[in-house]
C-alpha cells in the first residue's frame, strides 16, 4: 500500500456565487406566496453537493502496516473462542422434579426407580400395564352335540341315498305289505284277489311274484331282466318346434324319425340290438352326424297292473322278443345293395311271434291299470305298425317300408319305457 496516497474534494466557487445571487433575486422581486399557491417545479438538473467545511482525511495507524492489522485480527478471534470454550464448559442447571413417595407398592416404586438418570443420559421408558384381573375362560365343545350332529346327518343321507336308489330302481321305499290302505292309488280298488304264486314264465327266463295286497292285489312285484337298445341319436334341441322340424325333415327324405321329449327334446334317426349293429345301421347316413346312445328299459320291482304277474311276465317277453326280431330283419335288408323279399322261413318266424305278441297284448288290454295306459297303447300301435310295414316291404321290396319300420320300431322302444315309468309303484 502507497503510504502518501491521499483524497482531494474540488469545489467550484462561482457554481455557488451564482445559487446565491439567483436565490436573492427571488426572494426580493416576488412577494411571498402562500404554501399552496407555490408552483410546483422539478429541477431539471441537481446542483452540486457543497459542504460547509473541510472534511479531514481518514487517518489510521494500521492502514499503512498491514503485519500489524493482521495481528490484531488474530488476537480478536482468538479472545472470542476462549469465550465461548469457558461459556460450553459452565455446567447446565439440572432441574429435578420432586420425588412423590407411592408407598411399598413393589409395582410402581420399580417402575419410579427407572426413571432416575443422570440429566444428561437420554431415558428410554418402559411401559407398565396392570395385569388382567380377570380370567376368561372359553368352553369346548359339546360333545353331546358332536355326537348328534354327526349322527343327524349320517341319518339323514342314508334316508336320502335310499329314497334316490328306491326311485331308480323302481322299488318302493316302503315294503308292500306295511303300506295301508289309505296309501294305495284309487286304481287298485278293481280288482278283488290277492294270491301269492309264483310263476315262471316261458319267455326270457324271467321271475315274476305277485304280491300280497288287501286291495285288491294292484300291486304286482317283477324279478324281469332289463333290456338295451342303441339308438342313433339325430341331435338335441331346446324346443319342441325344433324337434318336430327335425322329425318332418327326416321323413321327407324318407328316413326313419322318433322323438323323445320326456327330460329334454331328442330326435333318433335308427335303432339296432347291439352297438355294431348301430354302426352298421350308421353307413346307411353318410351325408348325417349321428351318435350312438344306448336306450335301457329297467323292469321295476313292483307294478300297478290288475291281471296276475305271469301275464305282465309273458307280454314283456314277447315283445322284446319281437321288437328285435324286426329289427334284425330290417337292418339285414338295408345292408343290401338292392332289397329283397324275406325266405318263407323268416317270414314265417318273425309272423308267428307277432301272433303271440297279439294275444298277451289282447290279454294285457283288460288288465292294464288307468295310470299309463295311454303309453301301453300307443306301444301296441307303434309294434304293429312295424309288423304292417314288414309285410308291405315282402310284397313290394322297397327301402321306404324298411325306415318306417325303423320309425316304429323306436317309437314302439319309447313308449314301452314311458309305459313302465307310469306304471312303476313307489
Amino acid at each position: 500500500m502507497n503510504q502518501k496516497a491521499r483524497i482531494t474534494y474540488r469545489f467550484d466557487g462561482s457554481s455557488s456565487q451564482r445559487a446565491a445571487k439567483s436565490i436573492a433575486n427571488h426572494t426580493t422581486d416576488q412577494p411571498e406566496r402562500p404554501e399552496e399557491d407555490k408552483p410546483k417545479v422539478v429541477p431539471l438538473f441537481q446542483e452540486e453537493l457543497k459542504f460547509a467545511e473541510d472534511i479531514a482525511p481518514w487517518n489510521s495507524p494500521f492502514q499503512d502496516d498491514p503485519f500489524a492489522l493482521e495481528k490484531l485480527i488474530r488476537e480478536t478471534e482468538q479472545a472470542r473462542a476462549s469465550q465461548n470454550v469457558e461459556k460450553a464448559q459452565q455446567p447446565d442447571e439440572v432441574h429435578r422434579m420432586p420425588v412423590i413417595d407411592l408407598g411399598d407398592d413393589k409395582q410402581y416404586s420399580s417402575w419410579y426407580d427407572n426413571i432416575r438418570t443422570d440429566g444428561k443420559t437420554p431415558y428410554k421408558a418402559r411401559t407398565v400395564f396392570p395385569e388382567e384381573r380377570i380370567h376368561r375362560y372359553k368352553a369346548g365343545p359339546s360333545w353331546y352335540k358332536v355326537f348328534a350332529s354327526v349322527a343327524g346327518a349320517i341319518a339323514t343321507g342314508a334316508l336320502f341315498g335310499y329314497m334316490v336308489l328306491s326311485l331308480f330302481a323302481g322299488q318302493s321305499v316302503w315294503p308292500a305289505g306295511e303300506a295301508s290302505e289309505e296309501s294305495v292309488p284309487a286304481a287298485a280298488e278293481q280288482s278283488s284277489q290277492t294270491s301269492t304264486d309264483t310263476i315262471t314264465p316261458e319267455q326270457g327266463g324271467a321271475a315274476a311274484v305277485e304280491a300280497e295286497n288287501p286291495v285288491n292285489g294292484a300291486f304286482v312285484q317283477l324279478q324281469l331282466p332289463s333290456q338295451t337298445y342303441y339308438m342313433l341319436q339325430f341331435g338335441v334341441f331346446s324346443n319342441e318346434e325344433g324337434m318336430e322340424a327335425a322329425v318332418s325333415g327326416l321323413k321327407q327324405q324318407g328316413l326313419a324319425a322318433a322323438a323323445e321329449s320326456v327330460s329334454d327334446n331328442r330326435v333318433f334317426a335308427g335303432i339296432a340290438n347291439d352297438r355294431n349293429q348301430a354302426l352298421a345301421l350308421s353307413n346307411e347316413l353318410r351325408d348325417m352326424e349321428v351318435y350312438i346312445k344306448p336306450i335301457e328299459i329297467q323292469a321295476p320291482l313292483t307294478v300297478l297292473f290288475n291281471g296276475d304277474a305271469a301275464t305282465f311276465a309273458e307280454f314283456a317277453g314277447h315283445t322284446d322278443s319281437l321288437i328285435r326280431m324286426l329289427n334284425d330283419l330290417t337292418i339285414l335288408q338295408l345292408e343290401q345293395e338292392m332289397p329283397a323279399r324275406f325266405g318263407e322261413a323268416a317270414e314265417a318266424a318273425w309272423k308267428e311271434t307277432h301272433q303271440l305278441w297279439t294275444t298277451s297284448a289282447s290279454v294285457m288290454q283288460s288288465s292294464t291299470a288307468e295310470q299309463g295306459k295311454a303309453e301301453f297303447e300307443q306301444l301296441v300301435r307303434a309294434v304293429n305298425t312295424a309288423a304292417v310295414s314288414l309285410g308291405e316291404f315282402n310284397k313290394n321290396p322297397s327301402r321306404a317300408h324298411l325306415w318306417t319300420a325303423q320309425s316304429a320300431l323306436m317309437e314302439a322302444v319309447l313308449a314301452q319305457k314311458a309305459w313302465l315309468e307310469q306304471i312303476v309303484a313307489l
